[in-house]
């Protein structure tokens, strides 16, 4: 086993059956520069909104059929519990890292957010009960993820436009863009999109499933070299940690491949990347081991 790890990780061991015996867990410790009196007036910004709609999903575990008006059932129900568990904590992480950087005043100035393959529409959703005066709406093509996002904002009592509609056939309307579900190619649609859209000054995307994108190549890669960072980047959840390792070296490669593509567009656009984990470090809140997802900001200014 090599000794490379994350920063800010630390290897403990588990059950064997389990990544060989090792898995990384994050050392969650106060970072200097931020004062906890300001991270906390921050996070509460959100909290209470992502506390609440993460009551509701637990509440649609348990009454399935209440909240998804259309009888939406899961092939194998006994299976739900876990799955909701593990990917309920880590949508709630993301929607923490993510409401972090998501600028009010930008959004209360365009007036309009518009979420894209907004899958259940969950941060839709939340910016509208954090600003309720900002007009929301959502792009997803599921029909059963538009089902439960239209049953999510009912309990939630927000009132946000849900549309079912595939994003590569659509016109996207302005204000700020939004995105966490737009897997491999379809991230590199919206951001090549975005770019040349005067009408939406703010972007704020985490990428995922870049595997996705191994047959579209981007940026002046050669197809090969290409398809093999694409694989190599879904090794972030691979059993052996020196994958795990270079799958997020990986990741961040191509993520400032689009972070770059995004500065080189015409006007002047800032652009950065941000590693999830390392922001809710900042901010002192306890998340995940892992949240694989980074977060690409950009501004037209």
């Amino acid at each position: 086993m090599s000794d490379l790890f994350w920063p800010g990780y630390k290897k403990i061991r588990i059950d064997p059956a389990y990544t060989g015996g090792l898995c990384w867990r994050r050392e969650n410790k106060v970072r200097p520069g931020t004062p906890i009196s300001t991270s906390r007036a921050i996070v509460s910004v959100a909290e209470e909104n992502i506390g609440r709609l993460e009551l509701i999903k637990k509440v649609r575990l348990q009454e399935f059929l209440r909240l998804n008006a259309h009888g939406l059932k899961p092939e194998r129900r006994e299976e739900i519990p876990a799955i909701f568990e593990e990917r309920g904590d880590r949508k709630e992480d993301e929607a923490r890292a993510l409401m972090l950087v998501l600028d009010i005043d930008s959004i209360q100035q365009a007036g309009q957010l518009v979420e894209l393959a907004a899958g259940n529409s969950y941060l839709g959703i939340l910016v509208k009960a954090r600003q309720p005066e900002v007009k929301v709406v959502t792009f997803e093509r599921r029909e059963r993820s538009i089902k439960a996002a239209r049953g999510y904002a009912a309990a939630m009592g927000v009132d946000i436009d849900i549309q079912q509609s595939d994003i590569y056939k659509t016109e996207i309307p302005g204000g700020v863009w939004l995105a966490k579900h737009a897997c491999g190619p379809l991230s590199d649609h919206i951001i090549e999109t975005w770019r040349e859209r005067p009408d939406s000054r703010l972007l704020v995307i985490m990428t995922c499933c870049h595997g996705f994108a191994v047959k579209s190549p981007r940026y002046g890669v050669e197809p090969k070299e290409w398809e093999t960072l694409c694989r190599q980047s879904d090794w972030t959840s691979h059993p052996d940690a020196n994958h795990r390792v270079i799958g997020q070296a990986t990741m961040e490669k191509l993520d400032n491949l689009r972070v770059d593509f995004l500065r080189s567009g015409k006007g002047r656009i800032e652009a950065e990347l941000l590693n999830a984990n390392t922001l809710l470090d900042q901010y002192h809140i306890p998340h995940a081991p892992i949240i694989k997802g980074n977060i690409i900001v950009a501004r037209k200014i």
